[in-house]
């Protein structure tokens, strides 16, 4: 069995549904020019993207570098031996002795084991903190007390 695409049939005139017909193929044609258009701008953007990627890849060469920033790289910096920026995931900072460390990894080495000073060096379970609040509140009580014995005796009277 076929499938026969009947036209709309307008009662009023034949020239109606032309129009129709036309105002929807135009929507169709502007919509797949717009959609065109788009994809042309997405492709000039990748590549665009691509060769600024390429150009800062560029940059950062050694021979493409100014003569002072070349002069502070040799004076102060170095190459990682394995060329990646990333550390290595089983790495704790500790044990390669070949490698040198860098600042960032020297920084966070240095806030853990302060962390860690610290954690041991203050310590105060419930049980101390508690026996601090009931000696307070004894020693507050105790000064109340020596007031009044005092305010008894006539020495806050007025």
């Amino acid at each position: 069995m076929r499938m026969v695409k009947q036209k709309f049939y307008c009662p009023h005139n034949i020239t109606c549904c032309e129009k129709q017909e036309q105002k929807i193929l135009e929507l169709q044609q502007q919509q797949s020019t717009t959609l065109q258009k788009e994809i042309e701008l997405a492709q000039k953007n990748q590549v665009e993207l691509e060769a600024r990627k390429q150009q800062e890849l560029e940059s950062k060469k050694l021979e493409n570098m100014s003569a002072e920033k070349i002069a502070l790289m040799a004076k102060y910096g170095y190459e990682a031996e394995d060329g990646e920026d990333g550390d290595d995931a089983g790495d704790d900072g500790e044990g390669d002795d070949d490698k040198p460390m860098s600042n960032k990894e020297y920084a966070a080495q240095m806030n853990v084991q302060n962390a860690q000073k610290q954690r041991a060096t203050h310590v105060q379970t419930k049980k101390e903190a508690r026996e601090q609040t009931a000696k307070a509140k004894a020693d507050k009580n105790a000064k109340k007390e020596e007031r009044r014995k005092r305010a008894v005796k006539g020495e806050r009277r007025r």
